[in-house]
């Protein structure tokens, strides 16, 4: 590795780095005054009352088939205790970087064996981590809410991790022996990836099917390759998590508090507006705008930098942006139809990172384009680098002021969560049966205690502490 070549490469951007790592540490930080609450109270004392299969049958009975998401549910209770939760998201954050940089970096060493890839993994690893946190519309509930966290941002890790398995093995898979392993755990991978949530299923099923067609259009193979039969093993897996999600008993339950499902127009009516809904809401918010050019702009730079004999350009481009469109909006019809109205915001953070990552693979092959077909390369990088530091550090500054701005509430509703939680469990080894506690408003918009005993939040608090909890009136 030529550490002076990466030094030079890395400086142009580095400041455009520094203020998006800068930013995610702000986010780390406000994740640290995290708590459980809500459902993640249930959550955590099922999976350890019942395990892993009996807590996966139980909610698959009562309430959904998201077995993977009550699967992850008994894997935290086993790896973080309660009093390590505010440790959850800045780990977490650490590992999504380090997962998007590899994947990007196997992708870009791909197509350009000869080119220094680490810098442009590097920027692009914590921008497309940043981008999607600062353009989702209510990360509270789908990234620092653990159990929003692995219904919608666990899934987005996932997919680096499938990346990564995908550019590590594939080429190694050169006999039948190693064909038919690698359709294995592209099969397995795909169920268990979609068990997390509807959303998720959903878009894992369109992702596959979209990835055979634009496989088929652009490297137009001739049979049934190593290549063709992952993705197809993939989109089988897609297939039978959706019907196992689908069939659960618990849904029937779970609808008993919305209104029935749409009708297929009113479901394709209700999805596009909502979409454009979410397109608007991005325009219109400056740091969220700022953020997503800012991306687009530094994938356009890195298309620049790289070497290599590349083809059909202007067909890779189209299909990337029909793609970000297309799989973007199929995050919507799932949502839709389980709460007969637009899908809550938490549920559109995946929807945020496939738009953005493929409007970003675009902008990666304009840019290789741009190189091809400009004489004066050097004016239009150095363009780039202009535009892509003052959108990326406006919004990463504005991003990041508002979170320390918002810090007071996090850190006095963790102070109170602490005072309430040392308050029951003193009430509980003094032998009380009953304990009251004052209710305090969550910077997540769950529900509070109160002093109904039927009441679902007392239940969940009642449970996992083993004592009866009311809120004050």
């Amino acid at each position: 590795m030529n550490f002076k070549q990466t030094y030079k490469t890395t400086l142009p951007i580095s400041l455009v780095l520094l203020s998006v790592v800068f930013a995610l540490g702000i986010y780390a930080y406000i994740g640290t005054f995290n708590r459980l609450m809500g459902d993640s109270l249930c959550s955590y004392y099922f999976a350890e009352r019942l395990g892993l299969l009996r807590s996966i049958w139980f909610w698959r009975l009562i309430w959904s088939g998201r077995y993977s998401a009550y699967g992850f549910d008994w894997l935290l209770t086993k790896i973080l205790p309660p009093q390590s939760v505010p440790l959850f998201i800045p780990v977490i954050l650490i590992i999504w970087v380090f997962l998007n940089t590899w994947a990007l970096f196997l992708i870009l060493k791909k197509k350009s064996p000869n080119t220094n890839m680490i810098p442009a993994a590097l920027l692009l690893g914590a921008e497309s981590v940043f981008i999607t946190l600062s353009a989702s519309l209510y990360i509270q509930q789908s990234f620092y809410w653990i159990d929003g966290f692995r219904a919608y941002t666990l899934p987005i890790i996932i997919l680096a991790v499938y990346l990564i398995l995908y550019y590590l093995f594939i080429d190694k898979v050169n006999t039948k022996a190693r064909t038919v392993i690698a359709v294995f755990i592209a099969f397995s991978l795909s169920v268990l990836g979609g068990g997390l949530s509807e959303t998720f299923a959903a878009f894992q099923f369109a992702l596959f099917l979209l990835a055979i067609g634009y496989y088929w259009l652009v490297e137009h193979p001739t049979k049934v390759d190593r290549t063709m039969s992952v993705l197809f093993a993939g989109w089988v897996g897609s297939w039978i998590a959706i019907a196992v999600i689908v069939t659960a008993p618990g849904n029937s339950v779970r609808q008993e508090y919305f209104p029935p499902p749409p009708g297929l127009f009113d479901l394709i009516a209700i999805s596009a507006k909502s979409y454009i809904n979410f397109l608007n809401t991005i325009w219109s918010t400056p740091q969220k705008l700022m953020a997503v050019l800012g991306g687009i702009l530094s994938a356009v730079w890195v298309g620049t930098t790289v070497q290599g004999d590349f083809s059909s350009h202007g067909k890779k481009i189209l299909l990337f942006i029909t793609l970000a469109v297309l799989l973007s909006f199929a995050c919507f019809p799932p949502g839709v139809y389980g709460y007969s109205d637009a899908p809550p915001d938490r549920v559109l953070i995946i929807a945020i990172f496939i738009f953005t990552s493929l409007l970003m693979s675009a902008g990666f092959w304009t840019g290789n384009l741009l190189k091809l077909h400009i004489a004066n390369k050097q004016i239009i990088r150095l363009s780039l680098l202009v535009g892509m530091h003052i959108l990326l550090i406006g919004s990463a500054w504005i991003v990041s002021k508002s979170l320390y701005d918002d810090r007071t509430r996090y850190i006095e509703y963790a102070h109170a969560w602490d005072e309430i939680d040392t308050i029951i469990k003193t009430a509980k080894n003094e032998g009380k049966e009953t304990i009251i506690v004052k209710t305090v408003p969550n910077w997540a918009g769950m529900d509070q205690l109160n002093n109904n005993p039927n009441h679902w939040v007392n239940e969940c608090y009642s449970n996992f502490y083993g004592i009866q909890v009311f809120g004050e009136d």
